[in-house]
C-alpha cells in the first residue's frame, strides 16, 4: 500500500497523470471496500481537470455508501454554460437540506458564486445563492459561515441594511474573523450609525489591537459624533499601526484634516490635507474635504471652489462632493448656484445626510423661504444632526452661522 502511494505521486511529480491513475486504481483493486481510495481517485480527476471521470468514481462511492456527504456534493448538478449555472444552483438544494453533509462542503459549492457577485454584484445570481444560504442558515443555524454567506451576498447586491444584520448574527455565532468586523464597521460608516460605529469599532480594537483600519474607523465615528479630541487620539494611533499602508494613511491624513479644521488647528489641518494631496493629487475624496474645510472658515474660496469643482469632474454623482461645491457657492453668496448643486446632492442620496439637509435649509432661508428651511432643519434634526447651531435655528426660525 505505502509502495504503490509513494509511486502515485512519483507519477505526479514527473507529470505521468495516466500512470499516477493507474496507481490508484490498483489500490482500488486491492482494496475494493475502501471509500478513502476511491476518493483519492476521484480528487485526483478533479485535480487534473477529467470531472467526467472524477464523477463516475463518486457514483461508485455512493453505490457503496449512499450517504456520503462528498460523493454527494460531488454529484450535486452538473455546472456547464452559463446560462445553465441558475438551473445548477437549483440542483444543490436537495443535498444543501442535508445536515449530515458538512456546511465547508457546502459553502465550497458556493464560493466561486459569491466569487462572482462580489466582483460584478450580478443579481440573478445572488438571488439563486441567497435561496441556498437560507438554507444552510436553517440546517446549520449554529455556524456562522451560513450567516457571512449570506451577507456578503445581501451587501453586494446593494442591501447594505440587510447585510448589517446577518453580519451581526455571524459575529453573535463567531467573533474571531477579522474580515466579517471590517465588512460590518463598512455598512455601519456606509449607513452613518456613527454611535453604532464608534460601539463596534470599540469592541472590534479589543479583539484585534494591531488593525490599524479598526482605529481609524473609530475615529471617524468620534468625528461625526463631534467628539473631536477622542477621534484625534484614535487616528494618532491609526497612524502608528498603519505601517506602509498607503490608502489607508492616505484616510487617515484627511480625516487628521477634517478634524483638526473642527478644532479650529488650521495650519494642522492644511498641513494634514497637503500631505493627502501628495498621496493622491487626484482622488475627489481629498479634493472635496479640503475645499470644505476651507469653505468652513471662509478662506481661500477661488482655490476651494476649484478644488470642488474637480471633485464633482471626477465622481458626478457622489451627494457629498456635489454638496460641497454648493456650500462653496453659499459661501460665496451665489444663493442661486448653491441651491442647484446641493438639490442635485439631495437627488443623488443627500436627503439621507443631516449636514446636506440643514445646508439645504440655510439656502432656502437667505432667498427667504423661511417655511421650506424649517422644514429642511426639522428633516436635518430627524436624520440625528449633532450641530449645535441647529435646535436654534429651529426654535427661533432664523438662521444662525
Amino acid at each position: 500500500e505505502e509502495i504503490i502511494r509513494r509511486k502515485h505521486s512519483l507519477y505526479v511529480g514527473i507529470g505521468n497523470n495516466k500512470k499516477a491513475a493507474e496507481e490508484l486504481q490498483r489500490l482500488i483493486s486491492a482494496f475494493p471496500s475502501s471509500i478513502e481510495y476511491r476518493h483519492l481517485l476521484a480528487g485526483f480527476y478533479e485535480q487534473i481537470g477529467e470531472d467526467k471521470m472524477a464523477r463516475e468514481v463518486y457514483k461508485q462511492i455512493l453505490e457503496l455508501a449512499p450517504d456520503d456527504p462528498k460523493a454527494s456534493m460531488a454529484l450535486a448538478g452538473t455546472p456547464g454554460r452559463q446560462s445553465d449555472e441558475l438551473e445548477y444552483l437549483r440542483s444543490l438544494q436537495p443535498v444543501f437540506e442535508k445536515p449530515e453533509i458538512g456546511i465547508d462542503l457546502k459553502i465550497g459549492k458556493l464560493l466561486p458564486f459569491i466569487t462572482r457577485v462580489v466582483d460584478n454584484g450580478d443579481k440573478k445570481i445572488a438571488m439563486a445563492a441567497l435561496e441556498l444560504t437560507k438554507t444552510l442558515e436553517t440546517v446549520h443555524p449554529r455556524e456562522a459561515k451560513a450567516y457571512a454567506a449570506s451577507a456578503d451576498l445581501l451587501y453586494y447586491t446593494g442591501q447594505p441594511k440587510e447585510a448589517l444584520a446577518k453580519y451581526k448574527k455571524t459575529l453573535e455565532l463567531d467573533d474571531t474573523v477579522f474580515l466579517v468586523w471590517e465588512q460590518l464597521l463598512r455598512i455601519l460608516e456606509e449607513t452613518r450609525d456613527y454611535a453604532a460605529l464608534r460601539q463596534y469599532s470599540e469592541e472590534a480594537m479589543d479583539l484585534f489591537p494591531n488593525k490599524a483600519i479598526v482605529y481609524y474607523l473609530n475615529g471617524v465615528a468620534y468625528a461625526k459624533l463631534d467628539k473631536n479630541n477622542d477621534a484625534l487620539n484614535s487616528l494618532q494611533q491609526a497612524t502608528m499601526i498603519a505601517g506602509n499602508n498607503g490608502q489607508l494613511l492616505f484616510d487617515i491624513q484627511i480625516q487628521k484634516g477634517i478634524v483638526f479644521n473642527d478644532l479650529k488647528k488650521y495650519n494642522a489641518a492644511d498641513e494634514a490635507f497637503e500631505e493627502a494631496l501628495k498621496l493622491n493629487s487626484k482622488s475627489p475624496k481629498v479634493l472635496s474635504s479640503y475645499s470644505y474645510a476651507l469653505a468652513t472658515r471662509g478662506e481661500n474660496l477661488e482655490r476651494a471652489k476649484s478644488m470642488a469643482k474637480q471633485a464633482t469632474q471626477l465622481d458626478p454623482k457622489n451627494p457629498t462632493y456635489l454638496a460641497t461645491y454648493g456650500w462653496i457657492m453659499y459661501k460665496m453668496k451665489d444663493y442661486g448656484e448653491a441651491k442647484a448643486w446641493l438639490g442635485k446632492a439631495l437627488e443623488n442620496g443627500g436627503d439621507d445626510d443631516a449636514l446636506i439637509l440643514e445646508h439645504y435649509g440655510d439656502v432656502l432661508f437667505q432667498m427667504n423661504d423661511t417655511d421650506g428651511a424649517l422644514q429642511y432643519w426639522i428633516k436635518a434634526q430627524e436624520k440625528g444632526s449633532v450641530s449645535e447651531l441647529l435646535e436654534k435655528k429651529i426654535s427661533d426660525r432664523r438662521l444662525y452661522d
